[in-house]
């Protein structure tokens, strides 16, 4: 914690990762009920549904791994942290079976897109004397992630239904990603400004 509070790029990058496992924690609870209850469908279609999200997942994390180097920025961190949002959205806010299976197929693959280049941050972002530890971090923020959204995400559905309580949680990383990303970008204008102004004084680097 005290590595992570003196590390700004490490704080970021954890609230983004503590966005997408809330929503991941709260679709444990809405995704059998939406499947049940809004497409009508089967424990098969329930199973077709996850193989669907798996298979995107590995298809685009072989093409991350071969994008290497441009894989890994922060805008594409930030913006499949937010696609994550939108596809969500788009899985549970429809009661047609084929759209569904295009947004969940579509969550795969930005997960693929989210994991991989955050955690490649993340491990340049931290003193590899504490890689274990940050990492220990992140995965007690995934389960706290789950132990907040189960039972709120219980409540929720129990209240406004399974659509719109799958939607509602799914805005938390859409919001996160565009105001970590802002905030990115004007630190890095921050630094890019600062850069110039000293190359502008002579002596200043010295």
């Amino acid at each position: 914690v005290q590595v992570i509070a003196t590390r700004p790029e490490l704080r970021r990058l954890m609230l983004l990762a503590m966005s997408c496992y809330l929503i991941w924690g709260a679709f444990v609870v809405v995704e059998p009920l939406y499947v049940r209850e809004v497409l009508h469908g089967s424990s098969t279609l329930f199973a077709l549904l996850q193989t669907a999200f798996g298979v995107a997942l590995l298809i685009a994390g072989v093409v991350v791994t071969r994008l290497g180097e441009r894989a890994v920025r922060w805008t594409v961190v930030c913006a499949a942290t937010m696609a994550s949002g939108v596809c969500a959205v788009i899985y549970v806010g429809t009661t047609v079976e084929a759209i569904a299976f295009v947004g969940i197929v579509c969550w795969g693959a930005v997960t693929a897109c989210f994991l991989a280049p955050l955690r490649t941050l993340m491990q340049r972002a931290a003193p590899v004397a504490v890689h274990g530890r940050v990492f220990a971090l992140d995965g007690s923020l995934h389960s706290l992630g789950d132990l907040i959204a189960l039972p709120l995400m219980g409540i929720a559905v129990a209240g406004v239904g399974v659509r719109v309580a799958g939607a509602s949680i799914a805005v938390v990383p859409v919001i996160g990603g565009g105001l970590i990303w802002l905030r990115s970008r004007r630190a890095d204008l921050r630094a890019s400004q600062r850069a110039v102004a000293e190359a502008a004084v002579p002596g200043t680097r010295a």
